[in-house]
Order: C-alpha cells, then sequence, then structure tokens
C-alpha cells in the first residue's frame, strides 16, 4: 500500500464504526448514514489502476499525467469522499451505471474533455471536482502544483504545492464540517476551499 492509499485509509477509516461493504470490483464504501433519505454511504474508494489501465487513461484524455498524479492511480483509481463533497475522477471499468451494480469512480474523460474550461491550456490536466458547485481541480503535465478554479473558467484561484497536499489539507477540511456519525454540525463552514462559499 502506498503513501496516496494510506492516507485516504487513515481518513475513511474514522467512518468504519457506520459499516463498510466491499463490492465485487473491488470498490470499498465506508460509513453508511441513515440521516440522507433513502441511506447512503459517505465514502467510496477504488482499487489501483495498473501501468496498462494508466496507459489507456492516457490516450484517452489525451495528456501526459503529471507524475505524483501517475503515483496516486497507481494507488487509488480515485474516490468520492464524504457524500461527493470531494471527488477524484478515474477510469471506469464501463459507462452503465445501475442501481446494483458495482460503484465506479467518476469518468476522467468526463471532467477532463467533455467537460473542460474553454481558457485551459492544452498541458492541464482536469481530474478533481466538488459536488457543491461543481468547482475543480488540476494540474499541469510538468508542475507538481494542484490548482483549484471554477467550473467555467481555468484561472486559479488557489493552489497547493503537491497533490499529496492537496488531499491532505482537503480532507482534514472536510472531516471538521461533520461529527463521528457523519452528520453536518458545521453549518457555516463552505464545503468549498480557500474560503469560498
Amino acid at each position: 500500500m502506498g503513501r496516496f492509499a494510506d492516507l485516504i485509509r487513515q481518513h475513511v477509516s474514522r467512518y468504519d464504526h457506520l459499516g463498510t461493504e466491499t463490492a465485487s470490483n473491488g470498490a470499498v464504501r465506508t460509513g453508511y448514514v441513515k440521516h440522507i433519505p433513502g441511506g447512503a454511504w459517505l465514502h467510496a474508494t477504488f482499487p489501483p489502476l495498473n501501468e496498462e489501465k494508466i496507459g489507456r487513461m492516457v490516450q484517452l484524455i489525451r495528456r501526459r499525467l503529471p507524475q505524483e498524479l501517475r503515483e496516486f492511480y497507481l494507488d487509488a483509481n480515485g474516490f468520492n469522499y464524504m457524500l461527493d463533497t470531494f471527488v477524484v475522477t478515474g477510469l471506469p471499468e464501463g459507462n452503465v451505471r445501475a442501481p446494483n451494480a458495482p460503484p465506479m469512480p467518476y469518468h476522467i474523460e468526463t471532467l477532463d474533455k467533455q467537460e473542460r474550461p474553454r481558457d485551459a491550456k492544452a498541458d492541464m490536466v482536469f481530474f478533481g471536482a466538488y459536488d457543491y458547485d461543481l468547482s475543480r481541480i488540476y494540474m499541469r503535465e510538468n508542475d507538481s502544483r494542484v490548482f483549484y478554479c471554477t467550473y467555467d473558467s481555468a484561472e486559479p484561484i488557489g493552489e497547493w504545492p503537491s497533490f499529496y497536499d492537496c488531499l491532505s489539507s482537503e480532507f482534514a477540511r472536510i472531516d471538521r464540517l461533520r461529527d463521528k456519525n457523519g452528520e453536518r454540525f458545521d453549518l457555516e463552514g463552505s464545503p468549498l476551499p480557500f474560503g469560498r462559499k
């Protein structure tokens, strides 16, 4: 298990007491909550990609992955964090989502190609988003930094020095919005980074 898998596990395991479930494709859902109508899982994490699948991802988006992002995908094929508050896309096994099908990550191709901001530069790789307003994160092919921007413009609002720093700080920040049972108790805190409301 690599450092990204360790970091993800460290944070999602706070909700192990609410239940865990491993799907047939190896996806793990953690933290079943009943305060959401119909019930819901707080987190979903997806098993790592191998080099062949990473190569397929690169072919789909037609961009090279920054080294740290490639390292991440060797640890995890994306995740859905805290009821999709924060999502890192991956490479799903197929395009069909059925109620009884195993969970799959959101597709990086959707974020990086189909919903790409018009002012995005060719070397920008869009791979993460916030459910609240669909703002997103991206990296540049030869840059270790992670940038945060709105849905419709790649102009950065803020940045982290690395992807590991981004995940570490965002997990901790989002965790502070909810109690041990996954219920939101900080109603003033924003689900978005850099003080955005």
